[in-house]
């Protein structure tokens, strides 16, 4: 029915003298499907009468009468939950009848609105109308404002209903900005070749605002990529905020790539500018003339080399100078949490390296991640020491979150040997030190016999952490090594073993056995094992294996330019790790190898995570792995390649003869060579594609 009938309607009604309502009830917002419909009024019992629209233009004030009867007039029409109901005095009228939805309401205004039908006091039924008009009427203003808000947030996007938080962006510059307000006394300390050099967060912001200046001076285009070649140090953190925080991209260099791989990604992010320390500039310097998109080499002096004078087909410059000439920049305003914020490139085991892009909202919500209790929790009393590379996988979310967080920071800068690391532990009273499991095997005995109380947690990741080395520490320290897990494309952190309340009840050998899985996924990121080649889920039942593969906001969707992406994600856009894995009843991953290194024996799948595992247990074994090598009956059997400890002397027999109690016959190895040393590869993994080149036509003494 239109609006113009139900204001007719109800003028007859009151021409007539009849009471504008003949029952209790009350005016409403009324709710359908999901969103405001109109002002209504809910009987307390049986039929009633309704001359809404006319009242509410007749008393309501002049500025809300208009809109008033386009609320009304909106509603009085068929809708959902709603019934056809007679006006009083108009029953003859079958086309005036007044539509009113009688569905619920969540605020109403009561009122009583006069006596029942048939009463002879016709002056003391108007009294009722006036007065129940009058406290119906008083909550319209209201009630009209309530549904102007509610159709707004309803209605902006269909029938979609939003929530009204402020919509703010989730960019890097909020957790410079907090370091900069709530904790610029914190400190910075950078191990150099020529001492610690210590800074606090208030100077380190007001630098890292020049370098953004620095970046406009240059001519660094917006989303202009700004790579480094550099250590863990204070300068490099300034790269890691200036280049964001101004709408650029920092990208990582990994220092330690075959040359042809950096000249690849340098060329194929191009690179506008690359900020070089000077002790690893000679690593780099042969290459600059393959670069192809390279304008400016900005040299930071770290107590070793010199800062070059003029570089051929470069604009040269030296970092201090350049910030002392410089004024503190102000942040852009227009940062879309969505746009790029770094880049970094896998280490490229086969074939060239892959470009993952991580955005500014992806590094918040990681951020967020590792600050979590369950994860690194990171927080504003920790003292942070960061071994692992700046240029891998952004340093595992520990630069981010220690600035986040407010915690004192400890860049160990170029010399990651066992003393130097240690001496950093004990000195700094680090609370937090994070580093592959290569480095944990040189620091160790080094540690023995040291005030090492501050420490409360050794995150450590890249490969499988040796269960004796994780004990090794926990007899040592009395903290076992904080096995965690991810991948570039992971941001890193997607999975961390923590103990469960459960867990801290078991006998130590039990928790130690549970330490060399990777524990839960982690919040924020979600994870399945399938049957390799599918979807299909495998059960949860700790021996059921199958490919690990993840999803989630700081999980990668793709790669950076790259035809190669289709093999890496699924069609429904899950990361395909290439890991194997298998979960347990209650969630724990464990890892039984990477796809490729499993070693294919017959009818059998041998890991050589778990093959390595039992050597490395042995005191005299340094460094061990296992590798797959052809057999013309089994197709493959595994070859240890074994480190001895310096000093100690071990055989073959020794060796296997030690492993046999935990491995079936068939897991065995079919023999041992002693190495001086396991390949690594540019972020400190063991590169079993090296060993597997290098014993290619190896002949196992049981062809």
């Amino acid at each position: 029915m239109t609006h113009k009938k139900a204001h007719d309607v109800g003028a007859r009604h009151q021409e007539n003298g009849e009471p504008a309502c003949t029952h209790s009830g009350s005016l409403c917002p009324v709710i359908d499907a999901g969103h405001f419909a109109h002002l209504g009024f809910r009987p307390s019992q049986g039929s009633f009468t309704k001359d809404a629209a006319c009242e509410i233009e007749g008393r309501a004030s002049s500025q809300d009468a208009e809109e008033a009867n386009a609320e009304v007039g909106e509603s009085i029409d068929e809708r959902h939950r709603s019934e056809e109901i007679s006006v009083s005095g108009t029953e003859d009228e079958d086309e005036d009848g007044v539509v009113i939805d009688e569905g619920g309401a969540d605020i109403a205004t009561d009122c009583s609105c006069g006596k029942e039908d048939g009463s002879d006091d016709h002056e003391e039924a108007t009294h009722y109308e006036n007065r129940s008009a009058h406290r119906l009427l008083s909550g319209v203003a209201s009630l009209l404002r309530f549904s102007q808000s509610w159709r707004h947030a309803t209605r902006a996007q269909g029938d979609t209903m939003k929530g009204l938080m402020q919509p703010t962006q989730l960019t890097i510059n909020y957790l410079f900005d907090r370091a900069e307000k709530y904790h610029h006394h914190k400190t910075i300390v950078t191990a150099t070749a020529t001492g610690r050099e210590r800074v606090t967060y208030g100077e380190w912001a007001e630098r890292t605002r020049r370098l953004a200046s620095v970046l406009d001076t240059l001519g660094i285009s917006n989303l202009g990529r700004v790579a480094t070649f550099a250590w863990n140090t204070q300068r490099h953190l300034e790269l890691y905020f200036a280049a964001p925080c101004s709408g650029r991209v920092l990208h990582t260099l990994n220092i330690r790539l075959f040359p042809e791989q950096l000249t690849y990604i340098v060329n194929h992010a191009e690179d506008e500018v690359i900020f070089i320390d000077t002790s690893i500039y000679p690593l780099i310097q042969p290459l600059l003339s393959t670069f192809t998109t390279v304008k400016h080499l900005v040299f930071m002096y770290d107590g070793k080399g010199e800062v070059p004078t003029s570089v051929a087909g470069f604009q040269v410059h030296e970092y201090e100078a350049l910030l002392a000439a410089a004024k503190p920049a102000v942040w852009p305003s227009n940062i879309d949490e969505n746009q790029a914020a770094s880049m970094c490139y896998t280490s490229g085991t086969t074939g060239n390296p892959k470009g993952v892009v991580y955005s500014h909202r992806s590094t918040y919500l990681h951020t967020m991640g590792a600050m979590t209790v369950d994860s690194l929790g990171a927080r504003e009393s920790d003292v942070i020491l960061p071994v692992v590379p700046m240029f891998h996988a952004n340093s595992w979310g520990l630069a981010h979150a220690g600035v986040a967080s407010g915690a004192d920071l400890i860049m160990p800068g170029p010399d990651l040997s066992g003393p130097a690391v240690a001496n950093l532990i004990v000195e700094e009273k680090v609370t937090v030190a994070a580093g592959v499991p290569t480095i944990w095997m040189a620091v160790l005995p080094e540690l023995k016999g040291r005030d090492t109380s501050a420490l409360r947690t050794i995150p450590c990741g890249g490969s499988a952490v040796p269960k004796a080395l994780s004990e090794a520490y926990r007899e040592q320290t009395g903290l076992p090594i904080l096995q965690a897990w991810g991948m570039t494309e992971t941001s890193p952190i997607a999975a961390v073993c923590t103990m469960s309340k459960a867990d801290l009840l078991l006998p130590q050998e039990e928790q130690a056995e549970l330490r060399t899985t990777v524990g839960l996924i982690a919040f924020g990121v979600e994870m399945r094992v399938v049957e390799p080649g599918t979807t299909t889920p495998q059960p949860w039942d700790g021996e059921t294996s199958g490919e690990l593969q993840c999803a989630g906001p700081w999980i990668a969707s793709n790669y950076y330019n790259d035809p190669r992406s289709g093999e890496s994600f699924t069609e429904d856009g899950w990361l395909r790790t290439g890991d194997v894995a298998v979960v347990d009843a209650r969630g724990r991953i464990r890892l039984v190898d990477r796809t490729k290194d499993l070693i294919k024996s017959g009818g059998e799948w041998i890991s050589s995570v778990d093959v390595e595992n039992e050597l490395m247990a042995h005191p005299k074994i340094a460094e061990a792995a296992v590798i797959g090598v052809p057999h013309p009956k089994w197709s493959e059997r595994p070859l240890a390649c074994v480190v001895v400890k310096p000093g100690e002397t071990l055989t073959k027999e020794e060796v296997l003869e030690f492993i046999a109690p935990s491995l079936a016959k068939w897991q065995m190895p079919d023999d041992v060579v002693f190495i001086p040393e396991v390949p690594k590869t540019s972020v400190g993994k063991f590169s079993k594609k090296t060993l597997r080149e290098q014993f290619e036509t190896y002949q196992l003494p049981t062809v």
